[in-house]
């Protein structure tokens, strides 16, 4: 079972170690979506605390998250995106409605491993698959 943690409000952000500590005793793995108030640097480093203890991994959407201790980060190449929009926006520029432009799903994506926080956690992480990383922290 992997979890997402959601943004909290004010009076839940106070007891975001304990929020935290009660979810990982229940799963395998957390989940944590893009979102300002839970990737700001000191609610990361309690929840990734947190989750140490139990050896619960974290999954999050940037480099930075992973740098500080998640175990993995799968998330969209910002860049790529912007490439793949901009023939989007040339359409809608020239006239085109909005509306008739179909939406895309992101094309490029990125895999970032830290491989000490495998290690703390006793995981093994298979050669194939780091071999699909774009990064890796160590």
């Amino acid at each position: 079972m992997v979890p997402h943690l959601r943004s909290l409000d004010g009076n839940q952000l106070n007891r975001l170690s304990l929020i935290t500590e009660n979810l990982a005793r229940k799963v395998d793995a957390i989940y944590i979506p893009t979102d300002p108030i839970l990737l700001a640097k000191e609610n990361l480093v309690r929840v990734l605390n947190t989750c140490s203890r139990f050896k619960v991994p974290i999954i999050a959407v940037d480099d930075a998250s992973v740098e500080l201790g998640a175990l993995m980060a799968l998330h969209c190449d910002f860049r790529e995106i912007g490439k793949q929009a901009a023939p989007m926006a040339v359409r809608i520029l020239k006239g085109t409605k909005p509306k008739d432009v179909p939406s895309e799903i992101p094309l490029s994506h990125r895999l970032t491993v830290n491989l000490r926080t495998a290690k703390q956690l006793g995981i093994t992480v298979n050669p194939h698959f780091l071999s699909l990383t774009r990064r890796v922290v160590e």
